[in-house]
Order: C-alpha cells, then structure tokens, then sequence
C-alpha cells in the first residue's frame, strides 16, 4: 500500500517502477487524491472510488483496460519525443512555411 508515493514521479518513472512491481508479482495499491490521480491512470489497472457521507460510505470500482491505458498512455506528452510533440500542436508545419 502506497500513501501518495508517486506524487513527485513523472509518468516514464512510474511507468518504469508499476512495470517492475507487475514482473516480480507485486499487487500495488495506491491512495491518491482526486486531483492528483490523472499522472497515474495510464499505469493502473482498477480504480477504486471510496465516498463517505456521514456515516455512510460507498465503493464503485473501475476496471482500466489495456486499450484505454494504450490510448491515455499514447495521448500522455511526456511520453512522446520533442519531434512528436511539435507535430501534434503543429509547430512543425508552421515552421516549415
């Protein structure tokens, strides 16, 4: 269980540390806020939403695919090359003319 560890961790990092959790078959659980949660979707597999009111709490789970992880994982700027990225704002074709 993992407190807000990866708060400070680029996403390649993550990546890199979740992937070698998953090769030596460690189940990784990580608390994080609402707001901060975005860095790491990409590297998950379930989201776990815990609500409270009062004395009562609620628990819906969200199963993250490997399409959607590609995807978020392809749509992430951090991991992409500078080239890359100058395409796709389209900095490339403006400089060019």
């Amino acid at each position: 269980m993992f407190d807000e560890a990866f708060s400070k961790m680029d996403g390649p990092n993550q990546r890199t540390l979740l992937d070698f959790y998953r090769a030596i078959g460690l189940q990784v659980v990580i608390a994080a806020p609402t707001e901060k949660r975005a860095v790491v979707y990409e590297n998950l597999d379930y989201i776990i939403d815990v609500f409270r009111s009062g004395d009562v709490s609620l628990a819906e789970s969200i199963r993250i695919k490997d399409r959607a992880r590609t995807e978020m994982r392809a749509a992430n700027p951090q991991n992409v090359t500078d080239d890359e990225l100058a395409e796709r704002l389209g900095l490339k074709a403006s400089a060019a003319e």
